[in-house]
């Protein structure tokens, strides 16, 4: 908010202090306090020029309270169908099938077997292997499934043998159950820079959900990275954007999501290969939206 903006906040209470003064009155405690409580209350809702018009107080509940029934980004129900097809859900539905049967053997060093791995990543996104043995070490989507299962308790780990729990029935069995519980923690406390580590872990763990209504409000066409970028790092200037955002934020967890889709170009940059990215349909099923308006956007 720049100087202009607050002074024009000020301007009504301020006028009132004042007009009480002219009348030869002192304005008592109560009334300044009153005064300034708009002023504060003003200045909370007034939209923020970096924020693409949402209020400090809208920012507040899209960073510290995801989903809750005044976010502006909330999860919606869903088809069985719809959510089996977001590949992280559905790598989770597989494993979980798979565990319902019969526990599973851990390797020695506690990995998933190369052959359950292989079953898990052709359902994601992971690339072609070319033939050779695929590793829960090299298949980036297939680690995230499990650690998604695992802290939500939705499977568990004893005596080198993997196995479904009794939450985990229930979440087979109601998809909608699983999907939330999945979105609560993918995009509140999972940590995105796990598997892209660079320079500074809090950028792209900041500000999922405001990354989720950037892809909402811009993705209907292709946009390259950079666009992103500049606009997650108005946001949050104190953190450096092109330090892994686009690569953490899109190129892995929206993409394992299904939420986006990602075109790479052949052009080289000392960044790497330039990339745009487009949302799919599936991102306005999985979540509403309410813009700076306060309009409920449903398509």
């Amino acid at each position: 908010m720049d100087n202009e903006e607050f002074s024009g906040i000020m301007d009504e209470p301020m006028a009132r202090i004042e007009e009480t003064e002219r009348s030869g009155a002192k304005p008592d405690e109560e009334t300044a306090r009153t005064r300034l409580q708009e002023i504060a209350v003003r200045a909370r809702e007034a939209p923020g020029p970096d924020f693409n018009g949402f209020s400090p107080d809208e920012m507040g509940l899209l960073l510290h309270s995801p989903f809750s029934d005044t976010c502006p980004v909330r999860i919606r129900a869903m088809s069985d169908d719809d959510i089996g097809r977001m590949p992280l859900i559905r790598q989770m539905l597989l494993l979980m099938g798979m565990l319902e049967k019969k526990e599973l053997r851990l390797t020695a060093s506690g990995y998933l077997p190369t052959k359950t791995v292989a079953m898990l990543s052709s359902a994601g996104i992971c690339p072609e292997t070319g033939g050779r043995a695929l590793r829960e070490t090299d298949a980036y989507d297939v680690r995230v499934a499990r650690t998604v299962l695992e802290d939500r308790r939705l499977i568990k780990v004893r005596l080198g043998k993997i196995s479904l729990t009794a939450k985990g029935k229930k979440g087979l069995h109601d998809r909608n159950v699983l999907l939330r519980e999945a979105l609560q923690f993918l995009m509140s406390e999972f940590n995105v820079a796990w598997l892209q580590w660079c320079r500074d872990p809090r950028v792209g763990n900041t500000g999922r959900l405001y990354s989720l209504w950037l892809l909402h409000r811009f993705g209907s066409e292709w946009r390259p990275a950079d666009f992103y970028v500049c606009e997650y790092g108005r946001a949050f200037p104190m953190l450096d954007a092109s330090s892994g955002y686009f690569g953490r934020v899109f190129g892995l967890l929206f993409r394992m999501l299904g939420l986006c889709e990602l075109r790479v170009s052949d052009e080289l940059t000392k960044e790497g290969h330039k990339a745009s990215v487009r949302k799919t349909a599936l991102l306005e099923k999985v979540f509403s939206f309410t813009d700076p308006s306060g309009e409920m956007q449903d398509p």
